[in-house]
Protein backbone atom coordinates (compact mmCIF):
# COMPACT_ATOMS: atom_id res chain seq x y z
CA UNK A 1 0.00 0.00 0.00
CA UNK A 2 2.62 2.70 1.16
CA UNK A 3 5.03 1.34 -1.99
CA UNK A 4 1.83 1.87 -4.01
CA UNK A 5 0.66 5.78 -2.85
CA UNK A 6 4.52 6.62 -3.46
CA UNK A 7 5.04 5.82 -6.63
CA UNK A 8 2.11 7.56 -7.97
CA UNK A 9 3.29 10.74 -5.76
CA UNK A 10 6.84 9.90 -8.18
CA UNK A 11 4.76 9.40 -11.51
CA UNK A 12 2.60 12.85 -10.92
CA UNK A 13 6.08 14.63 -9.95
CA UNK A 14 7.30 13.16 -12.97
CA UNK A 15 5.03 14.79 -15.17
CA UNK A 16 4.78 17.76 -13.55
CA UNK A 17 8.60 18.31 -14.14
CA UNK A 18 7.67 16.87 -17.75
CA UNK A 19 5.04 19.99 -17.95
CA UNK A 20 6.55 22.92 -16.87
CA UNK A 21 10.58 22.39 -17.70
CA UNK A 22 11.45 19.91 -20.16
CA UNK A 23 12.86 20.51 -23.17
CA UNK A 24 10.26 21.32 -26.07
CA UNK A 25 10.71 18.03 -28.71
CA UNK A 26 12.57 19.15 -31.86
CA UNK A 27 9.08 18.49 -34.12
CA UNK A 28 8.18 20.43 -37.38
CA UNK A 29 6.07 22.63 -34.83
CA UNK A 30 8.47 23.10 -32.05
CA UNK A 31 11.56 24.06 -34.67
CA UNK A 32 9.53 27.11 -36.32
CA UNK A 33 11.02 30.39 -36.47
CA UNK A 34 10.06 33.55 -35.19
CA UNK A 35 9.19 34.71 -39.23
CA UNK A 36 6.92 31.47 -39.59
CA UNK A 37 4.97 32.02 -36.29
CA UNK A 38 4.27 35.31 -37.19
CA UNK A 39 3.34 34.69 -40.36
CA UNK A 40 1.00 31.68 -39.19
CA UNK A 41 -0.44 34.50 -36.34
CA UNK A 42 -1.23 37.17 -37.68
CA UNK A 43 -2.09 38.57 -41.54
CA UNK A 44 -0.13 41.53 -43.64
CA UNK A 45 -2.33 43.92 -41.80
CA UNK A 46 -1.21 42.75 -38.28
CA UNK A 47 -4.91 41.71 -36.85
CA UNK A 48 -5.06 37.82 -35.81
CA UNK A 49 -6.13 35.20 -38.06
CA UNK A 50 -6.81 33.02 -34.76
CA UNK A 51 -7.57 33.75 -31.02
CA UNK A 52 -5.60 34.13 -27.75
CA UNK A 53 -3.32 31.33 -27.15
CA UNK A 54 -3.93 29.84 -24.04
CA UNK A 55 -0.16 28.86 -23.88
CA UNK A 56 3.12 31.43 -23.50
CA UNK A 57 4.16 32.96 -26.57
CA UNK A 58 7.57 32.39 -26.08
CA UNK A 59 6.88 28.13 -26.49
CA UNK A 60 5.88 29.11 -30.36
CA UNK A 61 8.90 31.40 -30.83
CA UNK A 62 12.19 29.47 -31.22
CA UNK A 63 15.78 30.67 -32.19
CA UNK A 64 15.91 33.58 -29.38
CA UNK A 65 18.77 32.58 -27.08
CA UNK A 66 17.06 34.80 -24.66
CA UNK A 67 13.66 32.57 -24.59
CA UNK A 68 15.29 28.80 -24.54
CA UNK A 69 14.69 27.37 -21.22
CA UNK A 70 17.21 24.94 -21.32
CA UNK A 71 19.66 27.98 -20.95
CA UNK A 72 20.97 28.28 -17.91
CA UNK A 73 21.68 32.17 -18.44
CA UNK A 74 18.09 32.95 -20.51
CA UNK A 75 17.10 36.02 -18.82
CA UNK A 76 15.16 39.19 -19.34
CA UNK A 77 17.76 41.79 -21.47
CA UNK A 78 19.24 43.29 -18.56
CA UNK A 79 19.27 40.46 -16.40
CA UNK A 80 20.23 40.97 -13.01
CA UNK A 81 21.70 44.16 -12.89
CA UNK A 82 18.74 45.41 -14.45
CA UNK A 83 16.58 44.43 -12.57
CA UNK A 84 18.15 45.16 -9.30
CA UNK A 85 18.40 48.73 -10.85
CA UNK A 86 14.39 48.27 -11.55
CA UNK A 87 13.64 47.33 -7.83
CA UNK A 88 15.75 50.12 -6.36
CA UNK A 89 14.05 53.17 -8.58
CA UNK A 90 10.30 51.54 -8.35
CA UNK A 91 10.68 51.33 -4.22
CA UNK A 92 12.08 54.61 -4.03
CA UNK A 93 9.59 56.11 -6.43
CA UNK A 94 6.49 54.69 -4.79
CA UNK A 95 7.68 55.77 -1.55
CA UNK A 96 7.98 59.70 -2.74
CA UNK A 97 4.69 59.43 -5.12
CA UNK A 98 2.40 57.10 -2.81
CA UNK A 99 0.96 60.55 -1.56
CA UNK A 100 0.12 61.64 -5.15
CA UNK A 101 -1.00 58.40 -6.05
CA UNK A 102 -3.05 58.33 -3.25
CA UNK A 103 -4.70 61.66 -3.81
CA UNK A 104 -5.37 60.72 -7.26
CA UNK A 105 -7.04 58.20 -6.06
CA UNK A 106 -9.39 59.70 -4.46
CA UNK A 107 -10.46 62.28 -6.56
CA UNK A 108 -10.94 59.62 -9.54
CA UNK A 109 -13.35 57.58 -6.76
CA UNK A 110 -15.32 60.75 -6.17
CA UNK A 111 -15.67 62.42 -9.57
CA UNK A 112 -16.64 58.87 -11.00
CA UNK A 113 -17.58 56.78 -8.65
CA UNK A 114 -16.22 53.66 -9.47
CA UNK A 115 -12.57 51.70 -8.86
CA UNK A 116 -9.80 54.63 -9.48
CA UNK A 117 -7.03 51.70 -10.56
CA UNK A 118 -8.06 49.24 -13.45
CA UNK A 119 -5.51 46.33 -15.51
CA UNK A 120 -5.84 45.41 -19.02
CA UNK A 121 -4.15 42.60 -19.98
CA UNK A 122 -0.73 42.70 -21.76
CA UNK A 123 1.62 40.36 -23.22
CA UNK A 124 5.74 40.35 -21.39
CA UNK A 125 8.43 38.62 -21.42
CA UNK A 126 8.10 35.36 -23.04
CA UNK A 127 4.82 36.05 -23.99
CA UNK A 128 3.33 35.69 -20.39
CA UNK A 129 0.22 37.74 -19.87
CA UNK A 130 0.11 40.14 -16.96
CA UNK A 131 -2.46 42.27 -15.71
CA UNK A 132 -0.89 46.51 -16.69
CA UNK A 133 -2.06 48.76 -14.01
CA UNK A 134 -3.38 51.94 -14.96
CA UNK A 135 -5.27 54.71 -13.03
CA UNK A 136 -9.10 54.88 -14.21
CA UNK A 137 -9.20 58.02 -17.34
CA UNK A 138 -12.38 56.58 -18.76
CA UNK A 139 -16.08 57.04 -19.20
CA UNK A 140 -17.81 53.56 -18.13
CA UNK A 141 -18.50 52.94 -21.47
CA UNK A 142 -15.74 53.29 -23.13
CA UNK A 143 -15.95 50.79 -25.59
CA UNK A 144 -19.17 51.96 -27.12
CA UNK A 145 -18.47 55.37 -27.27
CA UNK A 146 -15.00 54.80 -29.11
CA UNK A 147 -16.86 52.32 -31.99
CA UNK A 148 -19.51 54.95 -32.31
CA UNK A 149 -16.96 57.45 -32.67
CA UNK A 150 -14.63 55.83 -35.05
CA UNK A 151 -17.63 55.01 -37.41
CA UNK A 152 -18.93 58.48 -37.77
CA UNK A 153 -15.31 59.78 -38.15
CA UNK A 154 -13.56 58.13 -41.15
CA UNK A 155 -10.42 60.61 -40.33
CA UNK A 156 -9.84 59.05 -36.66
CA UNK A 157 -10.41 55.63 -37.94
CA UNK A 158 -7.57 55.77 -40.24
CA UNK A 159 -5.63 56.97 -37.24
CA UNK A 160 -6.36 54.15 -34.88
CA UNK A 161 -5.74 51.73 -37.62
CA UNK A 162 -2.56 53.66 -37.44
CA UNK A 163 -1.33 53.55 -33.79
CA UNK A 164 -4.38 52.24 -31.98
CA UNK A 165 -4.12 55.76 -30.35
CA UNK A 166 -6.55 58.76 -30.88
CA UNK A 167 -5.44 62.59 -30.46
CA UNK A 168 -9.17 63.46 -29.27
CA UNK A 169 -10.50 59.90 -27.76
CA UNK A 170 -14.24 60.27 -26.84
CA UNK A 171 -13.52 58.28 -24.15
CA UNK A 172 -11.58 60.06 -21.89
CA UNK A 173 -12.54 61.73 -19.04
CA UNK A 174 -11.58 65.57 -18.37
CA UNK A 175 -9.46 64.38 -15.66
CA UNK A 176 -8.68 61.43 -17.37
CA UNK A 177 -7.03 63.60 -20.31
CA UNK A 178 -5.07 66.23 -17.66
CA UNK A 179 -3.44 62.61 -16.41
CA UNK A 180 -2.76 61.01 -19.44
CA UNK A 181 -1.11 64.63 -20.33
CA UNK A 182 1.61 64.44 -18.06
CA UNK A 183 1.09 60.57 -17.52
CA UNK A 184 0.15 60.62 -14.17
CA UNK A 185 -2.10 57.29 -15.14
CA UNK A 186 0.79 55.41 -15.28
CA UNK A 187 1.89 55.29 -11.70
CA UNK A 188 0.23 52.56 -10.32
CA UNK A 189 2.68 50.90 -13.24
CA UNK A 190 5.74 51.13 -10.52
CA UNK A 191 3.61 48.30 -9.15
CA UNK A 192 4.22 45.95 -12.07
CA UNK A 193 7.82 47.00 -12.00
CA UNK A 194 7.73 45.49 -8.32
CA UNK A 195 6.10 42.42 -8.78
CA UNK A 196 8.34 42.02 -11.84
CA UNK A 197 5.94 42.11 -14.74
CA UNK A 198 7.53 44.84 -15.94
CA UNK A 199 10.62 47.32 -16.12
CA UNK A 200 11.20 51.01 -15.37
CA UNK A 201 12.73 50.50 -19.44
CA UNK A 202 11.75 48.87 -21.94
CA UNK A 203 9.44 48.51 -24.89
CA UNK A 204 5.87 49.29 -24.54
CA UNK A 205 3.70 47.23 -23.19
CA UNK A 206 1.20 45.88 -25.87
CA UNK A 207 -2.19 43.94 -25.84
CA UNK A 208 -1.90 40.92 -27.93
CA UNK A 209 -3.60 41.93 -30.84
CA UNK A 210 -0.76 44.86 -31.17
CA UNK A 211 1.56 41.84 -31.38
CA UNK A 212 0.77 41.10 -35.05
CA UNK A 213 2.52 44.36 -35.51
CA UNK A 214 5.98 42.88 -34.66
CA UNK A 215 5.96 40.39 -37.05
CA UNK A 216 9.18 38.91 -38.07
CA UNK A 217 10.98 40.68 -34.93
CA UNK A 218 8.31 39.59 -32.49
CA UNK A 219 11.24 37.80 -30.64
CA UNK A 220 12.61 41.39 -29.50
CA UNK A 221 10.01 42.14 -27.12
CA UNK A 222 9.34 39.32 -26.31
CA UNK A 223 12.83 38.95 -24.79
CA UNK A 224 11.99 41.66 -22.61
CA UNK A 225 10.38 43.13 -19.62
CA UNK A 226 7.87 45.81 -20.96
CA UNK A 227 8.80 49.50 -19.81
CA UNK A 228 7.03 52.49 -18.03
CA UNK A 229 8.98 54.77 -20.57
CA UNK A 230 11.73 53.13 -23.33
CA UNK A 231 12.97 54.64 -26.39
CA UNK A 232 9.13 55.10 -27.83
CA UNK A 233 8.50 57.80 -25.28
CA UNK A 234 11.43 59.89 -25.65
CA UNK A 235 11.33 59.46 -29.67
CA UNK A 236 8.21 61.14 -29.90
CA UNK A 237 5.23 59.19 -28.19
CA UNK A 238 2.02 59.62 -29.34
CA UNK A 239 3.40 60.51 -32.87
CA UNK A 240 5.15 57.08 -33.53
CA UNK A 241 3.84 54.93 -35.41
CA UNK A 242 3.45 51.21 -34.97
CA UNK A 243 6.87 50.39 -37.75
CA UNK A 244 8.39 53.63 -35.70
CA UNK A 245 7.78 51.37 -32.21
CA UNK A 246 9.16 48.11 -33.88
CA UNK A 247 12.07 49.39 -34.93
CA UNK A 248 12.92 51.28 -31.63
CA UNK A 249 12.16 48.23 -30.00
CA UNK A 250 14.25 46.30 -31.75
CA UNK A 251 17.01 49.01 -31.40
CA UNK A 252 16.89 48.99 -27.51
CA UNK A 253 17.13 45.37 -27.15
CA UNK A 254 19.62 44.54 -29.08
CA UNK A 255 22.17 47.53 -27.79
CA UNK A 256 21.11 47.33 -23.94
CA UNK A 257 22.96 48.80 -21.52
CA UNK A 258 22.56 50.26 -18.02
CA UNK A 259 23.72 53.31 -19.32
CA UNK A 260 21.68 53.23 -21.63
CA UNK A 261 18.28 53.27 -19.31
CA UNK A 262 19.38 55.27 -17.09
CA UNK A 263 19.92 58.05 -20.55
CA UNK A 264 16.18 57.06 -21.08
CA UNK A 265 15.17 57.90 -17.89
CA UNK A 266 16.97 61.42 -17.56
CA UNK A 267 15.22 62.10 -20.76
CA UNK A 268 11.42 60.67 -20.21
CA UNK A 269 10.69 64.15 -17.67
CA UNK A 270 11.64 66.34 -20.92
CA UNK A 271 9.41 64.00 -23.01
CA UNK A 272 6.44 64.32 -20.68
CA UNK A 273 6.74 68.00 -20.31
CA UNK A 274 6.15 67.80 -24.25
CA UNK A 275 1.90 68.49 -23.80
CA UNK A 276 1.13 68.46 -27.24
CA UNK A 277 2.52 65.04 -27.92
CA UNK A 278 0.37 63.67 -24.66
CA UNK A 279 -2.93 62.24 -24.96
Amino acid sequence: MGQSVLKRKKERSANFRSMHFARPRRTSTSSRTAPDIANELFRPSGKLQGKVPSAPIEAQVVGWPLLDRSNPLACPVGGRAKRAADLMIAVTAILILLPVMITTAAIIALTSGGNPIFSHKRVGYRGHFFPCYKFQTMVPDAQNALTKYLADNPVAAQEWEKRHKLRHDPRVTRLGLIMRKFSLDELPQLFNVLFGDMSCVGPRPVTFEELGHYGAKVGHYLSARPGITGLWQVNGRSDTDFPARVALDERYVQNWSLAGDISILAKTPAAVLRIMEAH
